[in-house]
């Protein structure tokens, strides 16, 4: 016994020898700090359902800018030898009643609803982000006389205001784009308002405050940039409700007159035929349900990546 316990004492201190700090390098120990929108992106990677439709979607705007090109075929003139024709090895998704190619149409009609949706998200954005900010930020008489004037606007539904719009301003783009964006404001400028009332109370408002900076300084440098989370998910929620507007006015014959077409202008020309002829119809469903959809998902799964109470 007397000659194993050297060894079984060497051993122990082997194992539980120090180590001095300075030689450890601290990139080793101290893990990497991760940033707010880093950490963001990582939790939205991991939502493979969130991604899948990320990349339904890239294909869908790929196809929407080259779609036409592709095919080759005229969506414009009208062919009455070739009208009502299923779809085929000539034509991908057939012809419509007036022997128009519906592939290359489809695609055209995709970017028209995607490009309206996309600048009247844009617009909308912006009108709520100043008005919003202007209401949080100055706040007393001028905040009450705005939000009534708010108020007025959420009680009138979105479809009858922009039916009333459309009517007294006449159809086409500029009264379309202007239309969906005086409908859809109000909810981007509460939520602004809120957000901005929690955060002029801040210290680093506050400070900013002390040291000279003016209302406008603070909220183009303060509040406005740590409410761009929030408007990143606003503008996501949007562009699929601005889609879906546009789509029900065109399909009532409100919106984009001819030669102008979106999908719905399809969609109500496929309904008069879909006894018949049903893919007229359908294709256009399944685009406007895909890029609804994509629209939808990605906007939750931004809800859950840009939520600090999920970053770990």
């Amino acid at each position: 016994m007397s000659s194993n316990e050297p060894i079984a004492t060497t051993d122990l201190r082997r194992r539980f020898e120090l180590v001095d700090q300075s030689t450890l390098n601290a990139e080793q120990v101290v893990r990497k700090n991760i940033g707010f929108w880093s950490d963001a992106w990582r939790r939205f990677r991991q939502n493979k359902v969130a991604m899948f439709f990320a990349a339904i979607l890239l294909i869908l705007i790929v196809l929407a800018i080259f779609g036409p090109a592709i095919s080759g075929k005229d969506y414009i003139t009208i062919n009455g030898m070739e009208k009502n024709i299923a779809p085929c090895s000539e034509y991908w998704f057939g012809t419509d009643n007036m022997g128009r190619d519906m592939f290359a149409r489809s695609w055209v009609a995709l970017r028209t609803s995607l490009i309206i949706a996309l600048v009247s998200a844009v617009i909308q954005l912006v009108i709520g982000c100043v008005y919003g900010a202007i209401m949080g930020s100055v706040g007393g008489v001028v905040d009450e006389v705005m939000m009534r004037i708010v108020e007025v606007f959420s009680c009138v539904p979105n479809l009858i205001l922009v039916t009333l719009l459309l009517v007294v301003f006449g159809n086409g783009y500029p009264q379309l784009l202007l239309a969906l964006s005086i409908s859809s404001w109000t909810g981007t400028a509460r939520l602004v308002r809120g957000q901005v009332f929690k955060l002029r109370e801040s210290e680093y408002v506050m400070a900013a405050t002390a040291l000279g900076g003016g209302r406008m300084h603070n909220i183009v440098k303060h509040l406005l940039p740590n409410t761009m989370g929030l408007l990143i998910l606003e503008m996501a929620q949007a562009i699929p409700n601005v889609i879906f507007s546009e789509t029900s006015l065109s399909f009532l014959g409100i919106g984009l007159q001819p030669p102008n077409f979106s999908l719905g202008s399809m969609l109500a020309t496929g309904q008069s035929s879909m006894t018949f002829y049903p893919y007229q119809l359908v294709i256009p469903c399944a685009l406007l349900a895909l890029i609804v959809l994509s629209f939808n998902v990605i906007g939750d799964a931004l809800r859950d990546a840009l939520d600090p109470q999920l970053r770990t």
